[in-house]
Formats: structure tokens, C-alpha cells, sequence
């Protein structure tokens, strides 16, 4: 490229050069890229990248597959465990009523709004209030209890679609270190969740109503007051035992509760959800009145004795 000679002019001891146009000419040539097909596998990892640190499930690549699974049974879960709060009338040293309020938990069985819990748990009370997992309030009334199993049902009138029932599992397959989790309202804390693991099988206990139970299952999950009534879940999230009573000199967990079994409520499950009298009730109703009209008849017959 050709130049022509610069001019100077030198002002105040300072010498200013002075181009010509043709001088600022430069002979600039493009940057060299790389070819497209080098580029595309780098465009789609960075895609990729922003895709899962914008996707909401990106937290969980950190966490264990225990992590993960707790987290899964405790969603699949809590729908289907109620808070229960009830009012006790007590009565003080001049015969003078006083409410006391009483809470626990309890366990969605079907959409009718069949929910079982312990017979403790709503025993003397004159209302039962039901409060699921959405929030909503709902009152609840008594259909059957049975204090020597310490299991009761009530039941609310509510939508099918707010009623989310957890399914039943075994408890006879059971083994000592087997994972467990138990939800429930310890203290009013609605919905909380603790783990741990079946520490031992078939125990027995006498609870402070005098009730004597039998085969319970004992677990170190953290079970306080306001737990009773509420489920014992294996890993797949379903019933295997009903949070009972605790053993405790401070009235406080000490990682020694007990549930009674899934396969204990099975079997009087009928029972409990079956409104209105027992047949057993109304066959020695029928019989008591077959043996009056009999004894009436023979009087009739044989006349007055006097």
C-alpha cells in the first residue's frame, strides 16, 4: 500500500503530524471463526444447562434416593391425615363446667369421609371438629368406638375431591429395622413428619385409661402428644400401623412409641363403619322381646294370681 510522505507542523515547541486521508487506509482483514458444525454441540449444551437450572425439580439432583423417597411418600401422604380437635366438658370441685379442648390425628379410610383414629383421642367429647389438609373445617360426629382396641371412626360430610384416603398395607410381614414414617399433629403442628424404624414387634401395654393392648409395633420415629390417631407408613406410603402412645417418664418422645397394627383395624373394620345398632344389638333385642311376649301371653292365659 502506497503513502504519501506526512506533513509536520510543529506548534508551540509541539509537533503535530498530520495524515492524509490515504494514510489512514489499513489493510484489515476479517477474524477467521470456526466452521458451524464445531459450534452446534456447544449451542446445545448451553441450552440444555439453562433448561434444568431453570426446571423447579433441579434441587433434587442433590439429594440421596432416601432423601427422595421420603419426599415422595410425605407428598403422596399428608392428604390423607387429618387434624382433629375436640372439647371435653370437665367439671371443677363446686360441679362447675369447664371446656377443655383436646387434639390428635386421624387417617382418611374412603371418599364417604370414614376417618379412623384412637378411641382416646375423641372419648367424653361433646364435638369433634375435623380440619383437612386444604385447610377446611369441618364437623365430624362418632360412628363407632371400641376402647378395648383404642380405635374409634368418625365421620365428616365432605366433597369426594377433598377426601384423599390412604391406602392399607400389612403389618403381619413386618421386620425389626424395617424404614417407617409417621405423620401427625404433634403439639397442634399440623402435618409433621418424622422417621425412623421398626424397632421391635408384638409389644404389649397397659395405656392410662387401662386399656391393655397387644401386638403393637414399636418404633423410634418421634411420636409426641397430638400424634395419636395418626399413620405409621412403610416406604411405599401405605398403612401399616396407628400411632398410639408413647413411653415416656417426661411425657415427651424418648424414641420409644407404638402403633397398633394396620391388620388390627382390618379386621373390625366393618365394625367401626357400620352406623346404627350391631346385629349382635338387634338379635338380643329381638330375643328380649320375643321372651317378654311370651311371658305376657302365659299370664294372659293363666289369668291374674291374686
Amino acid at each position: 500500500m502506497h503513502l504519501r510522505k506526512r506533513k509536520s507542523v510543529c506548534v508551540s515547541n509541539t509537533r503535530l503530524f498530520i495524515f492524509s486521508p490515504e494514510s489512514a487506509k489499513t489493510d484489515i482483514r476479517p477474524t477467521s471463526l470456526p466452521p458451524p458444525s464445531r459450534l452446534r454441540p456447544l449451542l446445545w449444551l448451553l441450552v440444555g444447562l439453562i433448561f434444568i437450572l431453570k426446571s423447579p425439580s433441579f434441587p433434587c439432583l442433590a439429594l440421596t434416593s432416601e432423601e427422595q423417597n421420603t419426599i415422595e411418600v410425605y407428598r403422596k401422604a399428608h392428604p390423607g391425615v387429618v387434624h382433629i380437635r375436640t372439647v371435653v366438658v370437665r367439671y371443677g370441685f363446686f360441679f362447675q363446667p369447664t371446656p377443655v379442648e383436646g387434639t390428635g390425628s386421624g387417617i382418611i379410610l374412603d371418599r364417604r369421609g370414614h376417618i379412623a383414629t384412637n378411641a382416646h383421642v375423641i372419648r367424653d367429647a361433646r364435638s369433634i371438629e375435623v380440619t383437612l389438609s386444604d385447610g377446611s373445617h369441618w364437623p365430624a360426629r362418632l360412628v363407632r368406638s371400641l376402647p378395648q382396641l383404642d380405635l374409634a371412626v368418625v365421620r365428616i360430610d365432605a366433597p369426594k375431591e377433598r377426601l384423599h384416603p390412604i391406602p392399607l398395607g400389612e403389618s403381619r410381614e413386618l421386620r425389626v429395622g424395617q424404614k417407617v414414617l409417621a405423620i401427625g399433629n404433634p403439639f397442634g403442628l399440623q402435618h409433621t413428619l418424622t422417621t425412623g424404624i421398626i424397632s421391635s414387634l408384638g409389644r404389649e401395654m397397659i395405656t392410662q385409661e387401662g386399656v391393655r393392648l397387644r401386638g403393637l409395633i414399636q418404633t423410634d420415629a418421634a411420636i409426641n402428644p397430638g400424634n395419636s390417631g395418626g399413620p405409621l407408613l412403610d416406604r411405599e406410603g401405605r398403612l401399616i400401623g396407628i400411632n398410639t402412645a408413647i413411653l415416656s417418664p417426661s411425657g415427651g418422645n424418648v424414641g420409644i412409641g407404638f402403633a397398633i397394627p394396620v391388620e388390627t383395624l382390618r379386621l373390625h373394620l366393618p365394625k367401626l363403619t357400620r352406623s346404627g345398632p350391631s346385629p349382635a344389638t338387634l338379635l338380643l333385642a329381638a330375643a328380649g322381646l320375643y321372651l317378654l311376649a311370651r311371658i305376657f301371653s302365659a299370664r294372659i292365659r293363666k289369668g291374674p294370681r291374686w
